[in-house]
């Protein structure tokens, strides 16, 4: 064998050494990965119930309020409703945390620093809107490195909650708020473009095709076109397309439009 045979022979055994070992590093690798994902599945689970078993909160949420003057909740009114009783009665001058440039959007603080997350914190503004807010929560937040999970975790307060029996991230919309709590935390809301809504649409008297004409008889606007769907409502008087309309003439007015679903029947609200 020539010594140019002999170099490639020993090349080529040196290159088959090193890719089986590149194959053997990545093969470790991957199955200690898939061993981290699968431990991380297995704590998330076990660290989210001990996270969740924290029964206070002490972050002092903040909420945001979304469709109000500055004037209409410079005053509000915060409650702690415990038990089906309320055992705390705040009356606070706001003291924004942020307001956006347009003043449409403002944020504060509730004014309790402890409270228990089973209770319902209720915000009422001068405008004699009520806010049910419950929900508040803690969650596991597994740390992860450069290759993977660690194996640990901290619990992390989450932002979501429920208002007015609806889930969502903290604000309060103008629209959205309660007159009459007895009555309005009975009702049902289907949202928009969801089976049930689609179901309710297809078996109604009026459809919702129909709701939009009578919507549009019924607009008071001239000139600007604005047709906002919130949801279909469902409460001891009746089912609703409850739809919106700026106002072009007040800015961030906007009307809510009320069209019975059997009748046709077309009522609008100013809040």
């Amino acid at each position: 064998m020539t010594p140019l045979k002999k170099l490639l022979k020993y090349l080529l055994i040196f290159l088959g050494i090193f890719l089986v070992l590149i194959l053997f590093v990545a093969g470790c690798f991957w199955v200690s990965m898939e061993q981290k994902h699968r431990q991380a599945k297995e704590d998330g689970e076990n660290y989210s119930k001990i996270c969740d078993s924290i029964s206070t909160i002490t972050e002092q949420p903040s909420i945001h309020f979304s469709g109000f003057t500055q004037k209409e909740i410079l005053q509000l009114r915060f409650k702690i409703l415990r038990n089906g009783q309320f055992i705390r009665d705040t009356l606070v001058k706001s003291t924004f945390s942020y307001i956006s440039k347009d003043s449409t959007f403002f944020s504060i603080n509730i004014p309790y620093p402890v409270f228990l997350k089973t209770d319902t914190i209720v915000v009422t503004t001068e405008g004699g809107l009520h806010y049910y807010i419950s929900g508040y929560h803690h969650y596991a937040s597994l740390h992860y490195g450069m290759f993977g999970y660690v194996g640990s975790h901290d619990c992390r307060f989450a932002e979501e909650c429920v208002i007015n029996n609806e889930q969502c991230s903290g604000t309060l919309l103008k629209n959205d708020g309660w007159l009459h709590p007895e009555k309005d935390k009975l009702k049902q809301m289907i949202s928009p473009q969801t089976p049930a809504f689609d179901s309710i649409s297809r078996q109604a008297a009026i459809s919702y095709e129909k709701a939009k004409e009578i919507f549009l008889q019924n607009r008071l606007n001239k000139h600007l076109y604005s047709v906002i769907l919130y949801r279909i409502e469902i409460g001891e008087e009746g089912s609703f397309y409850v739809l919106g309309e700026e106002d072009e003439h007040k800015k961030d007015q906007i009307d809510l439009i009320k069209i019975n679903t059997q009748t046709g029947e077309c009522i609008r609200e100013r809040k």
